[in-house]
């Protein structure tokens, strides 16, 4: 009688072999499918910012320059920022981006007009809460609203600002006469491409050159990045070396206008600082909580925690004036990102992967 043919399974040591295979592959696999994902997502943060400096060009054609940063008051007399509660560049792209529903919503009609409307229906707060993808990195897991016990409703933000200065000192500059701050010179100041009360043109960039000048850059900052509020929505590009809270304390710019996460102390045993370097490259893990950062002097509870900063894995992406993105290295040579910074000063125009400047 011949034998049956028995039909063999698998063993469970081969059923192990197989799994650990399977498990190595996948874990071989996993990294490569998350950097195409991040890959797309900043291939897509790219192209929101190409959109707004789209829209800043159709702004442009159509008022002759390029709206500030933020709508102010100044004072006829002298020029001085007298106020600057008014509304963001943002605001102003909102028809271009096709959100006509929420700019007409907005009471721009006067200058440096309050947000918050005294006597009138409050549609302002719907702008308020109100995202708009353009203004949203697809990478940042930042909060997209601001949380605030003080506020009715979650405010929405934005992962985007314009670039207004190489420096504080030099944003400064926007709001205090030069017999203020005698130190410091007033020539061309501030020296980005966007900042308040900006009014500048196509002509103003004309010895660094459009395609050579920043305009916006990226931000993970999530308190203080109302898209609708203008004096929110600009940043300096270099930390200021040896920050000086009382020199610059006074009430429009001592709050924004340098971020209070990072002081320019790269060395706190000693006063040199050898290791200078951008914001960009900055570690802020160590900075936990905005509250942190009371000045009891001033009564400043908190104020921006980040400067330029992008969350594509030490890549950080910018606008330039011309409408083309760029993708930075964090690491980016110091000197070059300032020379990218300025708008007219006749600088080098660092380009290629050595500066770690990547056109898109």
């Amino acid at each position: 009688m011949l034998p049956h043919n028995r039909k063999r399974g698998f063993t469970l040591v081969e059923l192990l072999v197989v799994v650990a295979i399977i498990a190595i592959l996948i874990a071989l696999l996993l990294p490569a499918v998350q950097r195409a994902r991040e890959a797309a997502r900043r291939t897509n943060c790219l192209n929101n910012m190409k959109q707004i400096g789209l829209a800043l060009h159709n702004f442009h054609d159509k008022n002759k320059r390029f709206p500030p940063s933020c709508r102010v008051i100044r004072d006829t007399l002298n020029g001085e920022i007298i106020d600057m509660y008014g509304w963001s560049w943002a605001v102003d792209l909102l028809p271009d981006l096709e959100r006509e529903d929420l700019y007409n919503m907005c009471n721009t009609t006067a200058r440096g007009k309050p947000l918050i409307p005294n006597g009138v229906p409050d549609t302002h707060a719907i702008v308020r809460q109100t995202q708009v993808k353009e203004f949203l990195c697809p990478s940042s897991r930042a909060r997209k609203y601001k949380i605030d016990p003080n506020l009715i409703e979650p405010e929405a933000l934005s992962n985007y600002k314009m670039m207004a200065a190489t420096h504080f000192e030099s944003y400064y500059q926007a709001s205090v006469r030069p017999t203020v701050v005698p130190w410091y010179p007033n020539r061309n100041h501030p020296d980005g491409a966007c900042f308040p009360g900006s009014r500048l043109t196509m002509g103003d960039f004309g010895r660094d050159g459009t395609s050579h000048t920043f305009m916006a850059v990226e931000t993970i900052e999530e308190v203080f990045a109302r898209w609708p509020l203008g004096w929110e929505m600009a940043l300096v590009g270099l930390p200021t070396v040896g920050w000086d809270a009382v020199r610059f304390q006074n009430y429009y710019t001592g709050r924004y206008w340098h971020p209070y996460g990072f002081n320019g102390n790269y060395d706190d045993q000693s006063n040199v600082y050898p290791d200078y370097r951008t914001y960009l490259s900055h570690d802020y893990e160590d900075v936990k909580d905005y509250y942190a950062w009371y000045i009891p002097a001033t009564a400043t509870f908190y104020g921006q925690k980040y400067g330029p900063k992008g969350a594509h894995g030490g890549f950080t992406n910018h606008l330039m004036v011309d409408a083309s993105a760029r993708t930075i290295n964090d690491n980016v040579d110091v000197a070059a990102y300032m020379f990218l910074i300025t708008r007219d000063n006749g600088d080098p125009s660092p380009e290629g992967e050595a500066q770690g400047v990547s056109p898109q």
